[in-house]
């Protein structure tokens, strides 16, 4: 998936994660290597990577030099690049289980063309591409089968965390919390009244657990974002899909796509595109029909925990 970030964001994130130590497991810096294969079995071990680490992301970077970490430069382009006559992303894709969000950035820092591949990380399952599993371990990697203690570890930590308890994303400033997160819709439905101020809002969403602070500044879970589902990427509407379920749940309906459209604010002549979002929220294992019996016009759904 293409991206859509200021050059200036990218920039500064590629340039964050070149001070990191060479070792770091989540993070793969290449050259030119741009072997789909290649491609594809790091998407599986950097996201199982990111999970053991207890990080939001992994991240992949052409045009960085391995061991000193110097721009470089590269002359792979993702968006024009194939497998066939496939377009590389949709390849990729189409090996990855379970699906996991992944986008490449083309960007430009200091005259010097850079990629950087933003990959979501493993939940509930280790993330396999063409049915093996990979993992990093320091800066090899290798089948996940190999590393058995490794596995142990990941099962471990895949099954002891709730994918409402993840991170949505870090890095990001207070004012961005505040411009992305709809914390007005999220104190009207607590039927609390919103805080005094901008600090005040930030405190009580802390306090709540929706956000957590670091040095830098804020990281953030998204509960009602102002976008909509036709421009979210497939991990925020599969994320916007599964909280919509659990408000539903826990008000004891269902998540129809009926609700969803209503939510969203979607016209019933693009039901069918709000099916296929849905579709893509079972896929992933964060929703379930309730009753699978029923058509699909009548189906509902509610939280994978439910």
């Amino acid at each position: 998936m293409t991206g859509i970030r200021s050059n200036d964001y990218l920039a500064g994130l590629v340039r964050e994660l070149c001070k990191l130590p060479g070792e770091t497991e989540w993070v793969e810096f290449k050259g030119s290597n741009k072997h789909p294969q290649e491609i594809g079995e790091y998407l599986s071990a950097l996201a199982n990577a990111a999970a053991l680490n207890g990080k939001a992301n992994a991240y992949m970077v052409w045009g960085v030099e391995d061991g000193t970490h110097e721009l470089v430069g590269t002359d792979f382009l993702p968006s024009v690049a194939k497998k066939g006559n496939e377009p590389l992303e949709s390849w990729l894709l189409r090996f990855l289980k379970p699906k996991i969000p992944f986008t490449f950035y083309e960007l430009q820092i200091d005259g010097k063309a850079i990629v950087l591949l933003e990959i979501g990380r493993a939940f509930r399952h280790p993330v396999r591409f063409q049915s093996e599993a990979f993992i990093r371990f320091g800066q090899v990697k290798k089948p996940l089968k190999d590393a058995p203690e490794r596995e142990r570890e990941l099962w471990r930590i895949l099954d002891q965390t709730p994918f409402e308890n993840l991170l949505a994303m870090e890095r990001i400033s207070s004012d961005e919390v505040l411009r992305l997160l709809d914390y007005s819709a999220y104190f009207d439905l607590l039927e609390q009244p919103m805080p005094s101020g901008r600090d005040g809002i930030l405190d009580a969403l802390k306090r709540d657990s929706l956000i957590r602070t670091r040095p830098q500044g804020f990281t953030r879970t998204v509960l009602f974002a102002h976008k909509s589902l036709a421009v979210m990427d497939r991990a925020e509407r599969v994320r916007a899909c599964y909280l919509h379920a659990c408000l539903k749940y826990v008000s004891r309906e269902f998540l129809t796509n009926t609700s969803l459209r209503q939510r969203f604010g979607v016209e019933e002549k693009n039901k069918a595109a709000v099916s296929r979002y849905i579709r893509e929220a079972v896929d992933a294992e964060v929703i379930k029909p309730f009753n699978e019996d029923a058509s699909r016009k009548l189906m509902k759904y509610v939280p994978y925990w439910a």
